[in-house]
This record gives C-alpha cells, sequence and structure tokens, in this order.
C-alpha cells in the first residue's frame, strides 16, 4: 500500500507513478491534492476519473506548469549540460521540489 498526508500534486504525481510501476503495491491511498484549496499544480500531474487516478501522458510526472505565486521564487537555478532546460529548486512549506523547465 502507498498513501499520502497532505502532499500536493507534485507529491501525488509521483505516488501514482509508483503505485503504477511496481507489482507488489495492491493499494494507494493518493488523495490530499484533491482536499487542498491552493494547488501548487496548475497544469499536468494526475487527475482522477472514477474513482482512478489518470496519468496526464505527458513526460516525468506529467506536470506542465506549478504554480510559483504558491511556491515562491526558486532558491537555485542550475543550467543542465548542453541542453535548454534548467532545473531549479523551491522551497514551500518546508519542504523541497524540484522543478525542470525549458528555456
Amino acid at each position: 500500500m502507498i498513501g499520502c498526508m497532505g502532499e500536493s500534486g507534485v507529491g501525488v504525481a509521483a505516488g501514482a507513478h509508483l503505485a503504477a510501476g511496481l507489482k507488489n503495491i495492491m493499494y494507494a491511498d493518493l488523495d490530499s491534492d484533491l482536499l487542498q484549496v491552493e494547488k501548487l499544480v496548475k497544469r499536468g500531474g494526475t487527475s482522477v476519473l472514477n474513482s482512478k487516478r489518470v496519468f496526464s501522458g505527458e513526460s516525468g510526472l506529467g506536470i506542465v506548469e506549478l504554480n510559483m505565486e504558491l511556491a515562491g521564487a526558486p532558491l537555485a537555478v542550475y543550467k543542465w549540460g548542453y541542453y535548454p532546460y534548467y532545473l531549479s529548486v523551491i522551497r514551500m512549506r518546508d519542504h523541497f521540489y524540484t522543478a525542470l523547465r525549458r528555456v
């Protein structure tokens, strides 16, 4: 079983991918993002259809856009090799998240 306690859509998307990828996780309680008034994930991640988590079809966790007003400014931004991507480290409510964005 896999569950969550107050995770945003980022954590729930990661948990849903983990549960879908491992045969020994038979039950999942991934609903904490549905109870939150302020949503960290604006577009992408996972959605709920007929009581089941549905993946967005985007690469990675499927997160396309974050609510940067809620997350705040990145603490650090790292250039990743020769590719036009930047890895941002974001702190929100004593948790650290990473966001990969295209320049």
